[in-house]
């Protein structure tokens, strides 16, 4: 039986191209989704592969990593992919978790 982090991971598209589709496509932001969309139209694959092809880790100091358009760049759609994910984490892991749980952010 798969683990829960197993059964959460998401296949990733093979081209930069279709994750920048994927990106744009989930991205609220309009100056991060816009970057991407103009570096796809440009056909920059090397920076598309740069910004699209890993995440940002999730250390003891938290979520950290430099501002901009990417999967591996702080931005609102990596803030709400991570929460979400901890959300259902922490969910699985304790049915009570709606009632213990806080999430919050500051600027």
């Amino acid at each position: 039986m798969a683990s829960f982090l197993e059964s959460a991971a998401v296949s990733r598209p093979w081209s930069p191209i279709e994750a920048a589709l994927e990106y744009i496509s989930w991205d609220p932001n309009e100056e991060t989704r816009t970057a991407i969309k103009r570096m796809s139209e440009r056909l920059l694959l090397h920076e598309l592969s740069q910004l699209l092809s890993s995440r940002l880790q999730f250390g003891t100091a938290g979520l950290r990593g430099p501002m901009g358009a990417g999967y591996n760049r702080m931005n609102d759609l990596v803030i709400l992919q991570t929460t979400q994910g901890l959300s259902r984490y922490i969910a699985h892991m304790d049915e009570d978790a709606k009632s213990k749980v806080t999430a919050c952010h500051n600027h």
